[in-house]
C-alpha cells in the first residue's frame, strides 16, 4: 500500500516488479475529493492498462514476462488529491 499526494494538473509515477503469468491488479483511492486516473506502462513505455474515474482506477492484467512495470496516478482537476495505491504483488520504489 502506497500514500501519495498528486498535484492538481499532475502525475505521480511508482515502480513495481510484477512476475510473468501471475494475475497483477492496481487500485487507485482518493482519500480526499478529486478525479485521479491510473495508467500502467511496461518497461518498454507500452500501455498496458488504463484506468479512470468515470470508470474506476484499477488495472488488471496478466504479465508476460517479469519486470518493471510504471504505474501513473494522474489528478485532472486543479486541486491536490491524496489517494492510496494498492498492488497485488509488488516490489515498490519511488
Amino acid at each position: 500500500l502506497v500514500r501519495e499526494v498528486v498535484k492538481g494538473n499532475g502525475v505521480v509515477r511508482v515502480n513495481a516488479n510484477f512476475k510473468k503469468d501471475e494475475v497483477a491488479i492496481v487500485y487507485a483511492e482518493p482519500e480526499t475529493s478529486g478525479d485521479i486516473s491510473l495508467s500502467v506502462y511496461d518497461e518498454n513505455i507500452n500501455l498496458i492498462c488504463r484506468g479512470s474515474a468515470s470508470t474506476e482506477p484499477v488495472c488488471r492484467w496478466r504479465p508476460r514476462w517479469d519486470g518493471k512495470y510504471f504505474l501513473d496516478v494522474s489528478n485532472t482537476g486543479t486541486t491536490d488529491v491524496a489517494y492510496r495505491l494498492a498492488i497485488n504483488r509488488e516490489t515498490v520504489a519511488h
